[in-house]
This record gives structure tokens, sequence and C-alpha cells, in this order.
């Protein structure tokens, strides 16, 4: 059922593409960690930025989700993990780095570009790393094993 609107106003899912629109313009022009970046010399997507960012990003700012992500990837090796809002693939990698066969998403293109080059950079393959929006998943039911998701849901504009 939709709510009723007056005229001229939109309704819930006019305004609720409005604010995902929003949202991946948002963090499109900027993606999490550039604003860590405090050696302006360096270019964004080198091995050099990518290590630059690295202490501010999680799971390294915060040691218990490195613990999490050990615990997890334990049960997961060889496993299939989506993560939902990839950003520059911090927290994918560590993953990738323990066995755990990933696909990253993002709603983002900037996000899944740095990501790319970030997985490249460090020599691991994902499943597959692209662009797609976390209210509207294309994956098969039981595509997955586990999903990570790692402070994204509350951005997405569709919660209270």
């Amino acid at each position: 059922m939709t709510a009723a609107t007056g005229p001229g106003e939109p309704n819930a899912e006019d305004r609720s593409s409005r604010t995902v629109d929003a949202v991946r313009e948002y963090w499109d022009s900027h993606p999490l960690g550039l604003q860590y970046v405090t050696d302006r010399s360096l270019e964004v997507g080198t091995p050099e930025f990518f290590a630059h960012v690295r202490p501010w990003m999680n799971p390294y700012k915060f040691p218990w989700i490195m613990d999490r992500i050990d615990r997890e990837a334990a049960a997961l090796e060889g496993r299939q993990l989506l993560e939902i809002g990839c950003g520059m693939g911090y927290d994918s990698l560590e993953f990738l780095k323990r066995g755990v066969r990933v696909t990253a998403v993002d709603l983002t293109p900037t996000a899944v570009e740095l990501t790319r080059r970030h997985f490249e950079v460090e020599g691991v393959q994902a499943e597959a790393v692209e662009v797609g929006n976390a209210l509207q998943l294309q994956f098969e039911d039981e595509s997955f094993d586990a999903v990570w998701s790692n402070g994204v849901l509350h951005a997405t504009g569709d919660t209270p």
C-alpha cells in the first residue's frame, strides 16, 4: 500500500530514490579515507596512498573490528562473503588475506574503482567488486555464506 500524497508531493518511493541519489552523490565526491590524507603529494590509488590512509581506516583504527574479522574469517575460509559498503576495500582486503572469497559492493563508482585499485596494489583477487545499492541488491537468495557491513546501513536514508 502506498501512502497518499497531495498534488505535487513525492510519494515514498520518489523520496527514497532522491535520498539514495543524494547519499550516492555525497560519498562519490567524498570517499571515506580522503579526509585523512595529510601528505597532499600522494597520488590517489598508489601503494603509498593506501599505506598512508590505512591507520585511520577500519579495521586498523579499532582493534575489536580486526578481532571480529579474524573470528569470522576463520569460520568462512574458502566460503563466500558479501561486503556491503566496501569503501576503499580495507575490510574486504583482510578477509581476502585470510582465504575468504569476497564480493564487495558499494553505492559509489569512485569507491568501486578505489577498491579495485587497492586489491590490485595488494595482489589479491575478489570474486567481484561492483556498484550496488544495499537496499536493492541484485543477488540471488543464498548466494553468500555471510554478509559484512560496517558503518554503512545507518547512512541508507531508509532508517528512522
